[in-house]
This record gives C-alpha cells, structure tokens and sequence, in this order.
C-alpha cells in the first residue's frame, strides 16, 4: 500500500522517476522503525483493559459525570462505587436493587454491601451484621454505628463504637475528633486531649482541634501550650476575630503584652468588637510592673497601649467600660499628657451621661459622680475657665437630672458640693 501510494507499479517502475525511488526507500524504512517498536510492545507495563476502565469510570465521578461512571461502574462490574454513584444521584431504589441483589449471592454479600444498605435504609442493624460478618475488621461499620449513637447523644456508647473502628484503622483523624467530642461531653478532660493529640499528630492542619487543645489547656493552667495551640489556630484561620481574642488572652497570662495587643488590634480588624476586659488585663499587668517596665521596652509598650485605647474609643465611643480603661492607662501607667487624661475623662462621663440609665439606677448615677469629680478635680488645676463653665453646666445637667429618682443619695449630695465648689472656683 505504501508502494502504491508512492505512485510505483508492481515492476518497480513508476512515473515519478527518481522521487518515487527516494518516496519507497522512505516508507520502507519507517515501516522497519514500526516492526522495531512492536518487537518492544508486550515488555511494556500496560494496564489490563479493566483497570484502564475502572480509572475513567472513577474520573468521570470526580468530574461529577456520575451517569456515564455509573455505565461504566456496571460493566467493569464495580458494584461498590456504581451504589456511591447511584445514591449521589439520588436513585436510592436503584442502589437499594443492586444492594439486595449482591446481598442474595453469598459470594458478592460483603460487609461493604451491608453497610450500603444500612445507608440506604438508616438501619444501624445492618452495621451492626457488616461488623459481625466482617469478624471486627470493617472500620466503616463502627464508624456508622458512632456517628449514628452520636445523633442520639449517647456519647458513651458513641465513644465506644468510635474506639473499636480506630483499632483497626488508627489514621482516621475524624473518628479521633469525634472520639474527642464524645469525651468532652462526657467530662473526660484528659481522655480529650489524648484523642485531640492524635488529630493532629496526623493531621496537623486540623484548626477545630487545635481551638479545642487550646481551650483544654487553660482549663489545665498549662499556659504555653495553650498558647502555641491558639497561635496554630491564627495561623490556619486568620479572619475569625474570636480566635485572634483567645489567642490575646492567653498572651497575656504570660506577659507577653506586644503580642496581646497585636492580636487584639487583628481581633478588631477582623470584625469582633473592641477588647475592654483584655486591655484592662494589660494595662494592670504593666502597672504592676512599672518600675522594670520603663526603658525602651516599656515606652513602647506603652505607647501601643495607648494607642490601641484610643483605637477602641473611637470604634465604640458609646461604651463606658472603654473610657474607664483609657483613664486607668493614663492615669496609672503614666506617659501621656494631662489633656489626655482630661480628654478621657470627658470621653468617660459622656458615655455614661448618653448611654445608661443613671437617672433611675443608684450605682450607674455614682459611677457617673465619680467620673464627673476625677474631670472637675483635672479642670480646676488646670485653671482652663472655658472647660471649667462646660464641667459646671455638666454638674448642673446631672444634678437636675437625678433629683426626680434619686435625690437623696450620697451621689446627689456628692453633685451639689461638686456644684458648690465650681461656683466659688469660677466667682475666684
């Protein structure tokens, strides 16, 4: 054919001369090359045709084309991934078909089948004869037994399912997890960590099991690990302001403040409301230790201090307990300017005059007194008159505004001295 083809006869001759010679010698020789290769086929590594087909039929299922893997599934003969096929399609009654008839056949009845059909049927009974048919080595039937105990909240019973799987099969990192669940609601703190441990000993990837170690060890005052365990949680999960405010407390149980208050300022920018309890936590610990605490280290740790005070002020201006921790930093911790504290103080009292109910509440009005004195005590050593009139008309505003509720408690009686002396202050 390739003589043919070349435009020569049975003779040899042909009318293209001396390209037609050149056209045969050609083909003839890439017809050896062909014989050469085929001599090598059968030293190849070829797969059998099934294996070949099994391989596009478990493709098509990746690619979601679960009709023609379902065709293809049934002809191989692949009986337990054409049933996962059928039930993702939702042709339940199909799968069940297939999974009695397998069941009919001692030789096709495995305890996969059995499982198959406890799916289909949510039947724990069948998991429970898959586990006794399969002589304690199908995993598969006491993971479904632990996850159906686990929807009934039988925890112990769960745990017990979940324990038997992973002694034949110790790699399943979600059966741990879930044996880690069941102990936590049973109050097995230590049996929750071992478990917890193993999750990530496999899995280290795996951000609910570190938040749950975590948590486990500061319960167990085991504070650096928890610590490690909750910057693994940031890592893995940065835009959960919760975590970022977990991972600040714990932090700060080991003074490691720098970090408290990056985490704290990450919290915010994540979305989580402003930290009043940990900042307040950090500005007692640096004011305990205030004397090693200036130098460079200390300035600048209090400067970011500061800083992020003012930063949860202005996200949440109407909250009280936000000015009461920046009047603490400046005026415990020191290093600002008087104006600032002044300025804090104001910020303090107008949160606490524009959101509580201090007209009909005796401690919120003397916690609003008590702020009202800290600022007039700041104005009138200052000799500033201008903010020394606007604190008079404040004490004024109060003192009309809590006569009507509370006008014989010791706040009121505080409010007219306080009017008094900003009198006799302004007449001077």
């Amino acid at each position: 054919e390739q003589l043919a083809a070349a435009g020569i006869n049975g003779d040899g001759a042909g009318g293209g001369g001396a390209g037609a010679a050149e056209a045969a010698a050609s083909a003839a020789s890439s017809s050896r090359r062909a014989a050469a290769r085929r001599r090598g086929l059968w030293a190849t590594a070829l797969a059998p045709r099934w294996a070949v087909g099994a391989e596009l039929a478990r493709t098509l299922g990746a690619l979601s084309l679960f009709t023609e893997a379902v065709r293809l599934f049934e002809e191989l003969e692949l009986w337990d991934e054409m049933v996962s096929c059928l039930i993702v399609l939702q042709r339940g009654w199909e799968a069940e078909d297939i999974v009695r008839r397998r069941l009919d056949d001692a030789k096709t009845a495995t305890p996969a089948m059995h499982c198959y059909l406890g799916d289909l049927q949510k039947e724990e009974s069948h998991y429970a004869k898959a586990w006794e048919k399969s002589n304690g080595s199908c995993a598969r039937a006491k993971l479904s037994l632990g996850a159906a105990a686990m929807a009934r909240e039988a925890w112990a019973e769960a745990r017990a399912h979940l324990k038997d799987a992973l002694r034949v099969k110790a790699h399943y990192h979600q059966a741990w997890y879930s044996s880690a669940l069941c102990a936590l609601k049973l109050g097995d703190d230590d049996g929750a960590l071992v478990d917890l441990r193993k999750v990530i000993a496999i899995d280290p990837t795996q951000l609910h099991a570190w938040a749950h170690l975590g948590a486990l060890f500061q319960k167990k005052k085991l504070k650096r690990e928890a610590l490690y365990a909750f910057r693994e949680v940031t890592r893995l999960r940065g835009d959960d302001w919760r975590h970022w405010q977990n991972r600040a407390l714990s932090a700060v149980s080991l003074a490691h403040f720098e970090e408290a208050l990056f985490c704290a300022r990450r919290s915010m920018e994540a979305g989580g409301p402003a930290d009043a309890e940990g900042t307040s936590l950090v500005a007692q610990a640096l004011h305990k230790r205030l004397p090693a605490a200036h130098g460079a280290t200390g300035d600048r740790l209090f400067a970011k201090l500061r800083a992020f005070c003012v930063l949860c002020c202005t996200k949440e201006p109407q909250l009280p307990k936000h000015w009461a921790v920046r009047v603490y930093v400046e005026r415990e911790c020191g290093g600002g300017s008087r104006r600032e504290l002044r300025d804090a103080l104001v910020g303090q009292a107008a949160a606490l005059k524009e959101h509580t109910a201090w007209k009909t509440d005796a401690d919120t009005l003397a916690a609003l007194v008590e702020a009202t004195a800290q600022l007039a005590v700041e104005v009138i050593d200052e000799a500033d008159v201008a903010q020394a009139r606007a604190t008079h008309k404040l004490v004024r505003s109060l003192l009309h505004g809590a006569m009507d509720s509370l006008g014989a408690t010791p706040a009121t009686e505080e409010l007219r001295m306080l009017d008094a002396k900003f009198t006799r202050h302004l007449d001077d």
